[in-house]
């Protein structure tokens, strides 16, 4: 790898938290040596640490050309959007961050997901909230949710092959996540947090004027919070829905 690359290794196309939690949540949930597939693993960030824990490490993306793993990890050029039969299924662990919100059909998805899992496998899935607070704020101003505008829609950003990634086109609420992983057939269904008290102030010193973006919307959200009616530590303050399901066991599913 050149020294380029290995930068681009570490690159994190989430949120700042979001990998931390999902890593933990895996190492939690699943056997140390369980089998793990990372779908839509963009560079590589969280695969690479998901193979330093240990675990037998499938990662997975349709467009290869944005992986810096190759020849470390095994990889497979996936479209989500189409079959999955190139995966073989029978995971112990499905990480899927930030990755529903750019697919044509989020349902099937999840469906997908579900049918790739082993009886009793973990669906570790994530993706930007719409019901957090700096988005509610930001929807009753301009009518558009934090990373749910035109801009994140009609995206331009482009791989080196001259590919588009594809847009935010589709938006979740935490409930709406809970509803169809359930209609999908996955129990157990809880969810985590990814947000520090202070995170909306790391770019403070790149950009000054955040200061009181942050303050003006941290304080409007937390004098609305008692009206805003869904659980604050998984919907208001955190800035990405980290959803955990498990696959019924094949005694439940009967």
């Amino acid at each position: 790898m050149t020294s380029r690359n290995k930068k681009s290794a570490l690159l994190n196309w989430s949120s700042r938290g979001v990998h931390d939690v999902v890593l933990n949540l895996v190492e939690s949930l699943t056997l140390s040596d369980g089998r793990v597939l990372d779908v839509a693993c963009g560079p590589g960030a969280l695969t690479e640490r998901l193979l330093s824990k240990g675990f037998s490490v499938i990662a997975a993306d349709g467009f290869p050309e944005v992986f810096e793993l190759h020849g470390q990890v095994p990889f497979i050029h996936l479209n989500v959007e189409e079959e999955w039969t190139s995966l073989g299924g029978n995971f112990d662990a499905i990480c899927a961050v930030e990755i529903i919100e750019h697919v044509e059909n989020p349902y099937l998805f999840i469906r997908k997901c579900f049918e790739s899992l082993k009886p009793g496998g973990v669906l570790v899935l994530t993706t930007p909230n719409a019901a957090y607070y700096s988005s509610r704020l930001m929807f009753l101003h301009n009518a558009c949710f934090e990373l749910y505008s035109p801009r994140s829609f009609y995206t331009k950003t482009k791989t080196e092959k001259g590919n588009i990634l594809p847009g935010h086109i589709h938006l979740f609420t935490s409930w709406m996540i809970k509803a169809n992983l359930e209609r999908a057939g996955f129990g157990s269904v809880f969810f985590s947090s990814s947000n520090y008290w202070l995170n909306g102030l790391l770019p403070i010193p790149r950009r000054p004027l955040n200061l009181v973006r942050w303050f003006y919307y941290r304080l409007l959200g937390t004098l609305a919070s008692p009206f805003m009616h869904e659980p604050v530590k998984s919907s208001i303050f955190s800035k990405n829905i980290i959803a955990v399901a498990r696959k019924p066991t094949l005694d439940l599913a009967a």
